[in-house]
């Protein structure tokens, strides 16, 4: 699943458009980029793993961790924008500020982090399907050498899986909660979003041509 197409309109903005308004679309379209280039290398290396055990662990929580980020980004950018009702378009990112904080931080948090006995950077999981046994199995990789993690894994329906790799999730900590995000759904509500934005962008066109 790519979230921005080749011919987007969003690669056209009309010059029309207010320069604050054009500057803002503009660099949220860069950030869809920017994603989709993280969710593609991040599904490669979790492939990797699942078939030949090869682990290039803090790459893989680079790419994970890059997609929160820019996501947070994308939503403070748009935040600016005149919405008629925000929570409805923005509504589906606002709990990914918890990880941010989490993420930025880390060294102050780092006692929580401890009695939880979860890994700093958190843990990534997924469910792998065999191409010779068509059956999906849990694989998750901890970010360090950890000796105890503190994960909570519920089996989703496999019956709605598509691809190799599915359910991917990170699991992190805000204050004393683990909490957990799946970037799939994450991945999917900004194709969403990119496809709101397209709209507003034709409209846009229709009544200033």
């Amino acid at each position: 699943m790519k979230i921005i197409q080749e011919k987007s309109i969003l690669y056209h903005l009309p010059q029309e458009l207010p320069l604050k308004d054009f500057l803002i679309v503009d660099a949220v379209r860069f950030s869809f980029e920017i994603i989709d280039q993280n969710f593609e290398k991040l599904i490669s290396e979790l492939e990797t793993t699942s078939e030949i055990d090869k682990r290039n662990v803090s790459q893989t929580f680079h790419y994970a961790w890059s997609i929160i980020d820019y996501t947070n980004r994308i939503n403070d950018l748009l935040y600016q924008l005149p919405w008629e009702n925000r929570d409805e378009i923005l509504g589906d990112f606002y709990y990914l500020k918890d990880f941010r904080d989490t993420f930025q931080h880390l060294g102050v948090r780092n006692s929580a982090v401890l009695k939880k006995h979860t890994p700093f950077f958190g843990i990534l999981s997924w469910f792998y399907l065999n191409q010779e046994t068509k059956k999906h199995k849990l694989h998750y990789l901890l970010s360090g050498v950890g000796r105890r993690a503190n994960m909570e894994i519920k089996v989703p329906d496999t019956t709605k899986f598509n691809g190799k790799i599915n359910s991917v999730s990170l699991h992190s900590l805000n204050k004393k909660k683990v909490i957990k995000t799946e970037l799939n759904k994450i991945v999917a509500d900004l194709s969403k979003l990119c496809a709101d934005l397209e709209k507003r962008m034709q409209e846009f066109y229709k009544t200033h041509n």
